[in-house]
Formats: structure tokens, C-alpha cells, sequence
């Protein structure tokens, strides 16, 4: 037997999530398919967690086993490549020793959260959430200082009853969790070359609840736009209810950024550059 742990990278707009069902498409479904058509017999995937409708990810971490194996795991990869949707990318394929799931074997996950603060432009519309089209953002300033702040008091280890889903918290037996980091960044975006426009929130975690990014997010800025105060950040973790907290961030400014583990190295996206010559991404 032998097992393969991939990293997928992907833009989840086109799909209904990742976990597979059976009359939508899915990340899963796709990935399965082209395995399973490539080897000949029915693949199934562990994964490192699900996302979300319209969610991406940047390194989803996926492991499956194989009777044999069939091509090298470069020569697999490339092979998956050519036959998966152009909005799915394997980005990395490793063969590990004896089992290995990628859920339970994750010390930490990274996601991403792009917010385009400036004027909206279409360009923009399907990988960040424009808070100028929200009412309750309209005509108010953003404070990059308050930001920071609000990241700050959600780090540590939290009851966030309040930034889950209410099924989430029905049927998890705790809704206690450990945010590792929490930082804000402003950036430049890649197409005008404007400064500062985009704000990048990076949350790093033991794990996370269904929504729980997106809905620090939204929290995360009404406390930057000036609508709520650090006190009442901290009130929603302390109440556990999450019918207090504001309405979730839209699903296409997150991003799965990266999942950590032991004993095993994936490619380091940050340290991606282009090939002038070719214009392809190399590290």
C-alpha cells in the first residue's frame, strides 16, 4: 500500500464546497474523478478539513492510498494537472511512510481573509469582499490601528460560541479553540498597482469552527470601522451566543492558506516567484 499526501490549491467560486456531493460539483468530486480515471480503480481522499461554498484555498492539504504506485510523484502530479479543471492545481504530491490523516496529524491551519477597502472594481469582486458596497460600512473611516487591536483580543484560547454557526455549536462537544496569531496587513494590488488598498487579516490556529473565520472577520471590522469598540468584542466572547455577533463575511476573500504538520514539508507559497523567461511560478 502505498500512501500520497497532496497539497491542492484552488478558487472554490465555481463549486459548492469541498466535501463531495452527489448532484453538485465539488473539489473533492473533481479531485477524486481524475485520480480514480488515472489509475483505474475508485480513489477516496482524506482531507485536512472542509470549506465552505465559494471558499478557496491556497494549500488543502489531501492524502490517499494506492495498492501501488503507479508514476513517480512528480510524473502523478503532472499527470492530475492536466486533467483537473483549470481552478484546481495540485501544487505538491509526496509518498509518506504508513497512514496518514490529514486532519488529526495538523498542529495548526493559516487561513486568509482579502478585504478590498477602496472603490469597488469588478476585477476585485470574486476574490475579496468590497466592504464599500456594505451600508453599514458607507461613509465611515477605516482604522488600521483599531484593526490590529481587534485582531489582538481574539488571540489565545476562547469559547467562540459566538463566531460559529448555531449547528456547529449544537453539535460540537466544545466550541473552545486556540488562535495562535492573529495579524492585519495592508498590501498592494496586483493589477493597479494601488497601495494599500487591499487589507490582508492572517489568523493561525490549532483549528476552527464552521464560519468562525468569516464571522471575526465581519467582527474584526466593526471595530476598525468605528461601528463597535474593543469592549464589545470582547462582550461576544464572553456571552457565547452567537445571535449578538454580526452577519458573517462573504465566502470569496477566504482563503485556506496552509495547513502545518510534523514530520512533513509542503512548498513554501510565500516564497513563489515568477520565471521572467517562462512565466511560470517557481520557487
Amino acid at each position: 500500500m502505498v500512501t500520497f499526501v497532496g497539497w491542492l490549491s484552488y478558487s472554490g467560486q465555481n463549486y459548492y464546497g469541498f466535501q463531495r456531493q452527489k448532484d453538485f460539483p465539488t473539489i473533492q468530486g473533481a479531485f477524486e474523478d481524475v485520480v480514480s480515471t488515472l489509475v483505474q480503480q475508485t480513489v477516496r481522499i482524506s482531507s485536512s478539513g472542509r470549506t465552505d461554498r465559494g471558499v478557496n484555498a491556497v494549500g488543502h492539504v489531501v492524502s490517499f492510498s494506492l495498492d501501488r504506485l503507479p508514476f513517480s510523484p512528480d510524473k502523478f502530479k503532472e499527470l492530475i494537472n492536466t486533467r483537473l479543471p483549470e481552478d484546481i492545481r495540485l501544487l505538491d504530491l509526496k509518498v509518506v511512510s504508513g497512514k496518514f490523516d490529514p486532519r488529526k496529524r495538523a498542529y495548526s491551519k493559516i487561513y486568509r481573509y482579502q478585504i478590498w477597502l477602496g472603490d469597488v472594481y469588478p476585477f476585485f469582486a470574486s476574490m475579496s469582499w468590497c466592504v464599500r458596497t456594505e451600508k453599514r460600512f458607507k461613509g465611515l473611516e477605516f482604522d488600521f490601528a483599531r484593526c490590529q487591536q481587534a485582531c489582538e483580543v481574539l488571540v489565545g484560547e476562547h469559547d467562540f460560541a459566538s463566531f460559529c454557526s448555531t449547528q456547529a455549536a449544537k453539535e460540537k462537544k466544545s466550541t473552545v479553540r486556540r488562535i495562535f496569531n492573529y495579524t492585519a496587513k495592508l498590501v498592494k494590488d496586483c493589477i493597479f498597482d494601488l497601495s494599500g488598498d487591499f487589507l490582508v487579516l492572517e489568523v493561525e490556529g490549532e483549528g476552527f469552527l464552521q464560519y468562525q473565520v468569516r464571522i471575526m472577520t465581519a467582527s474584526i471590522l466593526e471595530v476598525a470601522f468605528g461601528r463597535e469598540n474593543l469592549d464589545w468584542l470582547k462582550m461576544l466572547l464572553e456571552v457565547k451566543d452567537r445571535r449578538v455577533a454580526p452577519p458573517m463575511a462573504p465566502p470569496q476573500g477566504l482563503f485556506l492558506w496552509r495547513v502545518n504538520y510534523r514530520g512533513i514539508e509542503f512548498m513554501d507559497v510565500s516564497k513563489l516567484k515568477r520565471d521572467p523567461a517562462t512565466g511560470k511560478l517557481k520557487l
